[in-house]
């Protein structure tokens, strides 16, 4: 996991586009340890393509080795205004909305999509 200061500049969410689904997850109003949380799940995180940005006082905290420029991070925060965790599918749209993390939840969303199913179908090939 990495702190946004170094790597690519990134300047919107849709530069994830086809390559990640990306788990925005604002923090700022809640005391749960997110960051691990998601890092005892990282070889489910990395099998499903996931980039996970945890938005903190000051900061983002990813999985990803990657720099914010400050329109993604406003981007970011104006996503998960109305909803603590937000899922966008590799084509861009917002898939789920929820108040809290639920990685099983999310998991199971992700796997019943059309890509995600080819995914799983070409890793048996």
């Amino acid at each position: 996991m990495a702190s946004m200061k170094n790597g690519k500049e990134i300047n919107s969410l849709s530069d994830f586009k086809w390559n990640y689904r990306v788990i925005l997850i604002n923090q700022l109003h809640s005391d749960i340890d997110f960051q691990n949380v998601l890092n005892t799940m990282s070889s489910e995180i990395s099998e499903r393509h996931i980039a996970w940005f945890l938005l903190t006082e000051g900061d983002v905290i990813s999985n990803l080795n990657v720099r914010l420029s400050n329109d993604i991070q406003l981007q970011m925060q104006n996503t998960t205004a109305s909803s603590n965790v937000v899922l966008i599918g590799k084509d861009g749209g917002i898939k789920m909305k929820l108040d809290e993390l639920d990685l099983p939840a999310i998991f199971r969303e992700i796997d019943s999509m059309p890509m995600r199913q080819a995914e799983m179908n070409n890793q048996l090939l």
